[in-house]
C-alpha cells in the first residue's frame, strides 16, 4: 500500500465516502419494522454519531484553514471556499469555523464531542462561558469550569448549561466571584454618577444647555 493509504487524512476522507454510501443505501429503506425500543435506540445513537461526525468536520475543517485549502482558487478564505462550495451560508460557514478554533483550545470539550457525548450547541455555551471567566482568575479556575459543566452536560441541554454558566465563577471560585461582583457595582455606581451629574450652559443669546459632567 502506499503511503497515502496509510494516513489519517486517507483514513479520514475514505470514511467521509463510506457514510455518505451507506445513508444513501439506507435512505429509503422502509422503518415500519422498526419497534418503539429499536427507534429509540436508533435516535439515540444517531445524536451520538452526528456530534461524533460533527467534530471530525471541525477538525477537517482546522486542518483545512491550516493547509490553506480553497485560497489557490481564489477565496478570501477556507470557510468562504467552503460556503461555496457546500451552499453553506457564509455566516454558518464562519460560525462553524469559529466554534472549531474555540473548542480547539479545550481538550476535554472536544474529547467529549468525539466520544458522541456532546451536543454542538452545548459544546458552544461551555467554552462561551469558560473563556468569558475573567482574565485574573486563578490557572485552576478554567480548568475546573470546563470539568463542571461537562458534568452538567450528562443532565441539561444547552439552554439549562447557559444558566449555570451565567453563575460559573460563584461554583468555582465563590471569593474571585465576590471580587468580580465588587468590581461590577462599583463600574455600575461611577457610570450612574455621571449619568445624574449635569452642568447648564449660557449659551451667551440667552438660552441654556446641559451636557453630562465628566465622572470623578
Amino acid at each position: 500500500m502506499s503511503a497515502l493509504q496509510h494516513s489519517p487524512e486517507h483514513r479520514v476522507t475514505s470514511l467521509a465516502r463510506r457514510c455518505r454510501e451507506e445513508l444513501g443505501a439506507v435512505a429509503e429503506a422502509p422503518l415500519w419494522s422498526l419497534s418503539a425500543a429499536e427507534a429509540g435506540d436508533a435516535l439515540v445513537m444517531l445524536t451520538q454519531a452526528r456530534a461524533q461526525l460533527e467534530d471530525l468536520l471541525m477538525r477537517v475543517l482546522r486542518h483545512a484553514e491550516t493547509v490553506e485549502t480553497g485560497l489557490d482558487a481564489g477565496a478570501t478564505s477556507t470557510a468562504s471556499w467552503w460556503a461555496h462550495t457546500s451552499r453553506t451560508t457564509r455566516a454558518e460557514a464562519h460560525r462553524t469555523a469559529r466554534l472549531a478554533a474555540s473548542i480547539e483550545r479545550h481538550d476535554s470539550v472536544r474529547t467529549a464531542r468525539a466520544a458522541g457525548d456532546l451536543r454542538i450547541d452545548q459544546a458552544s455555551v461551555i467554552v462561551a462561558a469558560v473563556d468569558g471567566l475573567p482574565d485574573d482568575v486563578g490557572d485552576r479556575v478554567p480548568a475546573a469550569a470546563t470539568a463542571f459543566l461537562l458534568r452538567q452536560a450528562t443532565e441539561h441541554d444547552a439552554r439549562a448549561l447557559r444558566i449555570l454558566g451565567r453563575r460559573l465563577l460563584e461554583v468555582i471560585d465563590p471569593a474571585a466571584a465576590d471580587a468580580e461582583e465588587a468590581r461590577r457595582l462599583a463600574a455600575e455606581e461611577r457610570h450612574a454618577r455621571a449619568l445624574a451629574s449635569f452642568t447648564m450652559s449660557d449659551d451667551g443669546h440667552g438660552a441654556w444647555s446641559s451636557r453630562p459632567s465628566s465622572a470623578d
